[in-house]
């Protein structure tokens, strides 16, 4: 009988999904406040980083700071000899994510100190594990020992600092408050839609309405003006801030738009390129599949073995039962085969050999990275080093070093996989 491969569905997919590099960088506002001016800004997909400077207000009497640029939109005040143009320099960053239940995750992770249960997608999975498990998986021994000594201690400091952590509003949004234990509060995120807000910039509820003067913690001067000697950062406006802030969450609310909401794939067969191909179009022998970051491709044979061909992938079929995982992910659920046949992917940097299981399989050129979900997976690298991998198993495999040895995931893959 023969065995052929067919399109069964395509979809938009949530993970990674992110906001473009276009959409967030929208959200910068037009202009700024007197005596603000835009130092350096940062935008990739899901991610806008704002760094803004202070004017100096006295730029003959204090000292003031120079400014590093560090690359991605992160700027760095350092102490000045001589009489500068600014008097010092705050942060904003702006996370965009897939969709807003990953945002709320992400914000309401901002409620635990330090954020031991903060979830990270697993090498090569769709699915989450926490980040202490993630660090203790795949993180050398020592760094993950580290790491709960760190969470502990913290936890400790954190418990007798008499700091509170709270849920409120901050300029109308829902926020994460910092309770001191004068009662002074700061704002810590600012969740909109599927947008997490964070920063120093947030912070000025700690101001006094009005021009308010910052001085370093130790200076007790009592001048109605910075002070010559002990160096202070000049005089700031609360209702300024305020202003650039709401603008940005204007621009959060009323002009990010969203993803694409159409799917985008492609097969390629020789120099022919068919877009979007309907349901039930077969796949042929050396045909490629490709689908951009918000598109999901499944696959299936007239066996009913299934491939779930992940965002930003490119793969191709060498054979019926060999396939050329270029970059990207799939997820292969293998159950039917003929005796004495085997389901085999290849990678810039491995392969893979199964008679019957469930995998997933990411690559991104340099690395490649093999999660068994049910059954047995025979994992080699370029050299012809081997290794079997079983249910519930990570294995690592890198273009220089090769195949590292498998670790088991914390989670229940067939459980996380059940629906697929």
């Amino acid at each position: 009988m023969n065995n052929n491969w067919f399109i069964e569905s395509i979809s938009l997919v949530k993970a990674d999904a992110l906001p473009t590099k276009e959409e967030m960088e929208k959200l910068l506002p037009l202009s700024w406040p007197p005596r603000w001016e835009e130092i350096d800004h940062y935008a990739k997909d899901g991610l806008l980083t704002i760094s803004l400077a202070h004017i100096n207000p006295y730029p003959n009497e204090e000292l003031g700071v120079t400014i590093l640029k560090q690359g991605f939109g992160i700027a760095v005040p350092m102490p000045s000899l001589k009489p500068e143009k600014f008097d010092f320099v705050r942060h904003l960053n702006v996370i965009g994510c897939s969709d807003k239940q990953t945002a709320r995750q992400f914000f309401e992770s901002h409620q635990a100190i330090p954020v031991k249960e903060l979830m990270a997608p697993a090498p090569g999975l769709s699915v989450n594990i926490s980040l202490g498990d993630l660090i203790k998986t795949f993180a050398p021994k020592e760094v993950a020992k580290e790491f709960e000594s760190a969470l502990e201690k913290g936890k400790k400091e954190f418990a007798k600092s008499g700091v509170k952590i709270e849920k409120g509003k901050y300029l109308g949004e829902e926020a994460i408050l910092i309770v001191g234990e004068s009662g002074k509060i700061v704002c810590s995120a600012v969740l909109i839609n599927n947008f997490v807000i964070m920063g120093e910039l947030l912070m000025s509820d700690a101001l006094e309405p009005g021009s308010t003067p910052i001085h370093f913690p130790e200076c007790k001067c009592k001048r109605p003006y910075p002070c010559s000697t002990r160096k202070a950062a000049g005089y700031v406006h609360r209702e300024e801030v305020e202003q650039f802030l709401m603008s940005i969450f204007a621009r959060i609310k009323g002009n990010a738009k969203g993803h694409a909401n159409k799917p985008c794939a492609e097969i390629m067969r020789g120099q022919n390129i068919t877009k979007n191909p309907k349901g039930k179009s077969i796949i042929e022998v050396g045909d490629t599949i490709r689908t951009n970051k918000t598109t999901q491709v499944n696959i299936t044979d007239t066996a009913g073995n299934k491939i779930s061909i992940g965002g930003k992938t490119e793969i191709k079929m060498d054979s019926v039962f060999d396939f050329q995982l270029i970059v990207g992910t799939v997820t292969a659920f293998i159950k039917k085969l003929q005796p004495k046949t085997k389901f085999e992917v290849h990678t810039p940097t491995s392969a893979v050999s199964v008679r019957g299981t469930a995998f997933s399989l990411f690559t991104d050129y340099n690395v490649t990275t093999l999660t068994v979900i049910e059954g047995d997976v025979e994992f080699s690298d370029l050299k012809g080093n081997k290794v079997m991998v079983k249910d519930n198993q990570s294995c690592i495999c890198y273009q220089e070093q090769g195949l590292q040895n498998p670790v088991t995931l914390p989670v229940n893959l067939k459980e996380q996989y059940k629906e697929m």
